[in-house]
């Protein structure tokens, strides 16, 4: 038994590889990480408050921003959502959930919490 790997040829095959669990919590971490980076950059943008809503940023500024700022924003992956009235953006694939709840409703159903940066 001088090698484990050449004596199990199996073995040597599974070393390295990922299994689909691992990449999609990989997957998940590396998207939540994007997501917090792009909520400290809107802070930095002077918005006034900033919360994460389950998987999404949520950003509100009191009076509509300058143009360079919404441009700013959108390379973040921010939308304006109307009805509501705040920029929004999903961690992952954009799941939408149409529902007629109102923004404090939103925040009380997936339990926001305020971001005030890392």
């Amino acid at each position: 038994m001088d090698n484990i790997l050449t004596d199990n040829p199996g073995l040597a095959k599974t070393i390295g590889k990922v299994t689909k669990k691992e990449a999609k919590v990989k997957r998940y971490n590396s998207a939540m990480e994007d997501l917090y980076r792009s909520m400290d950059e809107v802070l930095k943008l002077g918005a006034n408050k900033v919360k994460l809503v389950g998987e999404w940023a949520w950003a509100h500024f009191q009076t509509k921003p300058a143009d360079d700022i919404l441009h700013k924003l959108a390379l973040l992956g921010f939308v304006y959502n109307k009805k509501r009235q705040w920029y929004q953006r999903p961690a992952l694939g954009a799941r939408v959930c149409r529902n007629n709840l109102d923004t404090e409703a939103v925040f009380s159903k997936y339990q926001a919490s305020d971001w005030f940066g890392r």
